[in-house]
């Protein structure tokens, strides 16, 4: 007797086949059947989904969850869009390592207070996760940032021999314990300081354990090949796995720039394991932080809010050398909107233009005056570019190696993240990807368009027993008829729920059911190591 038996719907499986008629059925917490016909009396359970379309539940290889599943473990944003796995520790931040409780902070984006964590070292972290339920399962990045700032703080300097021994035996650890990789965020502080031997170093113990490197370059605009250069450089060098996170060259790049990267990556392809990702949107958040030089962000947040004060430190942000985007150094004001801010909730959506003007200065010395406002909470302040040429996006989105994120996080329209705003791929990216991409007249076919959030990002991550459809994988299934899709999310109206995901599946649990989240809370932690990898010996460095 099976638990559940989905009948009559055309399955897609997740690796790129055409779709073909069959009923699922599910025992426990996997897919125990795949026939043309399963009777209705050996079901406890079936729905009869007759021109609906049965996909593994989606993975969603990119998010910044890590803080919003601490406190709202519903993943609901997520689900209703049919994701039934995320991967945290993106961009070289993550919860874990860390040595006090200000340090989430910086290691998290959003992070909202006051929040005690209850671990310290990476592997407390997963065992405190493995003790959770969760709307969704998920798969853990160790954060280069994390690492280095829980090594050596926040100063501006390369680490030193000691040092680096010290945070590689932490990442060596975090490995054997279950972490999937490393991620890095070198257009970040504390990441930006980190030179060749550091990376190479870190990336070799991570090769070491056939573990992931997913990396946020240090350049995507002007000098965008010196940034993928470095990765590429990386993982040669290291003979790590490499994913070339959000890959889409930023405002500034040349037009030539999609394709340079896309001849590097087929090339260096037939070298290394890499691929790239994208997010389906032109738009990008990040935090608002990010607009200031290294040299102040070793400081805590009420001591650059108090230094903020001085006309002095604002004139040498506002004409450092290198600024996180060039639309800050080509006043493109129309392209940079505050998106979230604690402080000042009433310029939520306003360019920076407009900021300027409430202020009664400049757009640039109004984005720090949202940031000295801000005070302790300033590293959740989020800002919103238009960073990304549409005709690049098409040009990556397009290609096999690449795969497609949202570069979220999980949300709800109630509970603890109600008023978080991080971008419109919270609630929409899946939706969005569907109507832009997806389809006949658009880029791909259905089979190809889901192959690329399932099967993809299954494979980068080494999972054997998710992303796919087949007999003895877990149960994580997607139920939608792609014509009831509704892409109710907007940059104007973030925070709506997905609309067209009949049923979503996740270890067998069904989480939404005619549409409507269910309230189970199926999902679990994923270790690496547990069914989805062959253990390796750690390097002895």
């Amino acid at each position: 007797m099976y638990d559940l038996v989905f009948k009559n719907g055309w399955v897609i499986d997740g690796t790129g086949k055409s779709a073909f008629k069959a009923d699922v059925a599910v025992l426990g917490d996997s897919i125990s059947a795949i026939e043309p016909s399963i009777p209705v009396n050996k079901a406890k359970v079936y729905y009869n989904i007759s021109g609906s379309y049965l996909s593994p539940g989606f993975i969603d290889l990119h998010t910044h969850s890590d803080f919003p599943l601490l406190v709202d473990r519903r993943a609901m944003s997520a689900i209703y869009q049919g994701v039934t796995t995320q991967v945290i520790g993106n961009c070289g931040f993550s919860p874990a390592p860390i040595k006090t409780a200000e340090d989430m902070q910086r290691n998290v984006f959003c992070f909202k207070g006051p929040y005690i964590p209850e671990w310290a070292e990476f592997g407390d972290f997963l065992n405190y996760f493995s003790h959770i339920s969760m709307g969704t399962n998920v798969a853990v990045l160790v954060g280069h940032g994390a690492l280095r700032s829980w090594g050596m703080g926040y100063e501006n300097r390369p680490l030193h021999r000691e040092e680096l021994r010290k945070i590689n035996i932490q990442l060596s650890k975090a490995m054997e314990e279950g972490a999937f990789g490393l991620s890095s965020g070198l257009e970040y502080a504390p990441g930006i300081n980190a030179e060749g031997e550091e990376m190479h170093v870190l990336c070799s113990t991570v090769a070491a354990f056939a573990g992931l490197y997913a990396t946020h370059v240090r350049n995507r605009d002007e000098n965008y090949r010196v940034g993928f250069g470095e990765a590429f450089r990386t993982a040669h060098e290291s003979r790590v796995k490499l994913q070339i996170s959000h890959g889409v060259p930023k405002y500034g790049a040349p037009e030539d720039a999609a394709e340079w990267l896309l001849d590097e990556l087929h090339s260096a392809a037939t070298q290394i394991d890499v691929a790239g990702d994208v997010i389906p949107y032109e738009w990008g958040p990040t935090s608002l932080s990010a607009v200031l030089p290294k040299e102040l962000l070793k400081n805590q947040p009420a001591e650059i809010a108090e230094m903020l004060k001085s006309k002095e430190v604002r004139d040498r942000v506002i004409g450092q050398e290198k600024h996180f985007w060039l639309q800050l150094r080509d006043e493109r004001w129309e392209q940079v909107l505050l998106y979230y801010s604690r402080a000042f909730p009433e310029l939520v959506g306003k360019t920076a233009y407009e900021i300027g003007e409430y202020f009664h200065t400049d757009p640039f010395n109004g984005l720090l005056s949202v940031l000295q406002g801000e005070g302790e909470s300033m590293f959740s302040a989020v800002m919103m570019g238009k960073i990304k040429n549409r005709r690049h996006l098409k040009q990556l989105i397009q290609d096999p190696m690449v795969g497609v994120i949202s570069d979220a996080m999980s949300l709800a329209k109630d509970g603890p993240l109600s008023d978080m705003i991080w971008s419109p791929g919270c609630y929409g990216w899946v939706p969005h990807y569907f109507s832009e991409f997806i389809g006949e007249g658009k880029l791909f076919s259905l089979e190809t368009g889901i192959e690329k959030i399932t099967g993809f990002p299954a494979g980068r991550l080494g999972l054997k027993d998710r992303g796919f459809i087949e007999t003895g994988t877990k149960a994580d299934i997607t139920v939608f008829k792609p014509e009831d899709i509704v892409e109710t999310s907007s940059m104007t109206n973030p925070q709506e729920y997905a609309v067209g995901f009949t049923y979503v599946v996740c270890n067998g649990q069904l989480t939404i059911k005619d549409g409507k989240y269910t309230g189970n809370l199926s999902g679990k932690l994923l270790r690496r190591g547990e069914s989805y990898h062959i253990r390796t010996r750690p390097l002895n460095v």
